[in-house]
């Protein structure tokens, strides 16, 4: 099995194919920037829970931030 063989499927895709794949790739990192920026406020908010403090503006904002890349 070549190359030519794995790639049988690709041709005649042109632009379609091209376009397709820079969604792919686009929604591939924006799922891992969410995940990544989910854990890190998960850990933020555990740090805040266990020193009994209030969550404040910038932690309030950071959870709307996430909301709007996830509906993205």
């Amino acid at each position: 099995m070549g190359a030519t063989s794995r790639c049988r499927h690709c041709r005649g895709r042109g632009l379609a194919g091209g376009l397709l794949s820079a969604l792919l790739f686009l929604h591939n990192g924006l799922f891992r920037a969410g995940l990544l920026l989910t854990v890190i406020i998960g850990i933020w908010g555990l740090v805040m829970y266990f020193r009994k403090l209030p969550p404040g503006g910038g932690f309030r904002s950071t959870l709307v931030l996430t909301e709007v890349l996830f509906v993205l």
